[in-house]
């Protein structure tokens, strides 16, 4: 981290990674969504996750086999928000989660990487854990106090607040990406104090 994106550019990769992060409903989305409208292309983690746990991918089945078919919806998909109730309940549920999910998820980040050129956002929450940080050229880390994060998540998600606060804290490498962030946008002012931070900070590790 912290070289040169111009420097990227002109390498033989022509690219340069921002990887994205921050707790639930920091506001990881917005930002990217603010860096896409400036030229970005953005790879989510998120998005990700839902595609390896579809009907007929390997994740599918080692989920259903490991928290049973109340995680199904009536449709026969795995609904999330059921699966997050189980596998953030406790500590052994949330590395059985990861440790199924995990590498599906990093094999397909990595391939879209691969073929990836110009200015790329990485969207990710767990972006050390899953190792993904040693792919991307700046580290930035998006916070919110948790009072507002519960809120924004009972507000846009509906999830029950204790839900989010199991998940936050089953989410320690968070702060650790915290601290050794190369930007830090503070995403609890109103939208326009936001824009101004992201804007900043394509400006100042893109050049072109």
């Amino acid at each position: 981290m912290r070289r040169s994106c111009k420097a990227a550019f002109t390498a033989a990769r022509k690219r340069c990674v921002i990887g994205v992060t921050g707790g639930i409903c920091s506001g990881k989305s917005a930002i990217s969504a603010m860096l896409r409208k400036g030229g970005a292309k953005v790879i989510d983690a998120d998005r990700v996750a839902h595609s390896v746990i579809a009907p007929g991918k390997p994740a599918f089945e080692k989920l259903l086999k490991a928290f049973g078919k109340g995680i199904l919806r009536k449709d026969g998909r795995i609904n999330r928000r059921a699966l997050a109730a189980e596998a953030f309940y406790g500590g052994k549920e949330t590395a059985l989660l990861n440790g199924i999910t995990h590498p599906y998820i990093i094999r397909d980040i990595r391939g879209r990487l691969k073929d990836a050129s110009g200015l790329i956002v990485l969207d990710a929450a767990l972006l050390l854990e899953t190792g993904l940080h040693r792919f991307v050229d700046y580290l930035v880390f998006v916070k919110a106090p948790e009072a507002l994060r519960l809120e924004r998540a009972s507000r846009s998600r509906g999830m029950k607040k204790e839900l989010v606060a199991r998940i936050i804290a089953a989410q320690p490498s968070v702060m650790k990406a915290e601290r050794l962030a190369d930007f830090i946008i503070d995403n609890s002012g109103s939208l326009e104090q936001t824009r101004r931070q992201v804007e900043r900070l394509r400006r100042k590790v893109w050049r072109n």
